[in-house]
């Protein structure tokens, strides 16, 4: 693609680097490529860029959210229509596709590293909202199993990711403001995912400076890559990936290929994209990964322990039985494991005989209570 004209949106833009306090800088300086993101900047806009800012700084109201590149005139159908055409590109799927997993890691930014966006950003930290922050392994189909309540104004995706920096997606706004100045200062970049024009980038520019506009999968691209993070959306019943297609650094662009990236190295924000409508995730679910081949995953494990490749973890020695058609009425029987004569006794009350274990797994339909010892325990001699 041959290098765009001037975005008469980007102009010349000047920092004032905000005071933080120096544990904040450092956890930022070690993880987070966000020294662009101070409060207060100075923009130097061209006269057009200025009146279209000037245009949107009157009162607001709610509105249908309109899609980037959509004419105002537009109906509600022709822009439901265009909205599904544009949803997703093939650079989105990259990851999916040209990787041979199909298992997405949860592994979300830190309290800590949160904290410190927040300080960079300027939003005030409320709290710890992530409730499952343990590292886990999801099928891609996995449906996260609780998120937060965001309003529909379109501004969903800013909130979402304030709501998921700082526990409030209040200061939304100073969300938008970073994401927008990250794009304006990269927009080759960014426009360049899409092949678009310098015009057709100016007006993605003019639309996002609107409130209650929508944000795109070019927003989702700039937060990945203003904060070398994993992005992942929970659309179309699927997780997709937004990776960082290049850092800053020391005022360089260093692109980021497919080849040089890993799945699961970068930390990652995950949200809900349902009906047009994002929302960040609060607790994530890998159920359908736990369902798919459990079976055969047991098999292999069986198969495994009796072929010598893998000793089983536990060791069965005991089991508690009801024999009876109800839970009312019938009878209690105990079969345990007796080490010294390495046999297993059947219990009857005050009646004690031996038994086999092929008896034992007869009577699998009435199990009660199963006791396993840890295989450690169970081989030890002076157990």
């Amino acid at each position: 693609m041959k290098p765009l004209a001037q975005s008469p949106i980007a102009g010349e833009m000047q920092e004032k680097r905000r005071q933080d306090d120096y544990i904040i800088k450092e956890i930022v300086a070690e993880n987070f490529n966000i020294s662009h993101l101070s409060q207060e900047r100075v923009e130097t806009l061209t006269p057009d860029a200025h009146e279209a800012i000037e245009d949107k700084r009157g009162p607001t109201r709610p509105f249908t959210p309109v899609p980037p590149n959509t004419p105002i005139s537009m109906t509600e159908q022709h822009q439901e229509k265009m909205s599904r055409r544009n949803s997703l590109s093939s650079d989105d799927e990259e990851i999916l596709e040209e990787s041979s997993t199909q298992l997405v890691p949860y592994k979300p930014i830190s309290a800590e590293k949160r904290r410190a966006i927040c300080s960079q950003i300027g939003l005030l930290f409320n709290y710890d909202c992530i409730e499952k922050a343990t590292f886990r392994i999801m099928s891609t189909n996995d449906r996260p199993s609780r998120v937060a309540d965001i309003v529909g104004d379109g501004n969903c995706l800013f909130r979402a990711l304030a709501f998921y920096f700082a526990g409030s997606d209040i200061e939304y706004s100073r969300v938008r403001k970073c994401i927008v100045e990250f794009e304006a200062e990269h927009w080759n970049e960014f426009a360049a995912l899409k092949d678009w024009s310098s015009e057709i980038w100016n007006d993605h520019m003019n639309h996002l400076l609107t409130d209650n506009t929508w944000g795109t999968e070019i927003e989702l691209f700039a937060v990945a890559a203003m904060l070398s993070v994993d992005v992942w959306t929970y659309y179309d019943q699927r997780w997709i990936c937004y990776r960082p297609r290049f850092r800053v650094q020391n005022g360089d662009i260093i692109r980021i290929s497919v080849d040089d990236y890993r799945v699961g190295n970068n930390d990652g924000i995950y949200l809900l994209n349902e009906f047009n409508h994002f929302t960040p995730v609060l607790e994530p679910s890998n159920a359908l990964l736990l369902m798919e081949g459990v079976d055969e995953r047991i098999y292999d494990l069986v198969m495994n322990a009796k072929e010598g490749f893998m000793k089983p973890s536990y060791r069965l020695v005991s089991v508690i039985s009801h024999l009876g058609h109800t839970s009312e009425s019938g009878h209690y029987v105990c079969d345990v494991w007796c080490k010294k004569n390495r046999g297993w006794l059947l219990c009857d009350d005050e009646s004690i005989s031996s038994t086999s274990e092929r008896k034992i797994r007869a009577r699998k339909n009435v199990g009660y209570i199963y006791f396993y010892l840890n295989s450690e325990l169970f081989d030890n001699k002076n157990a």
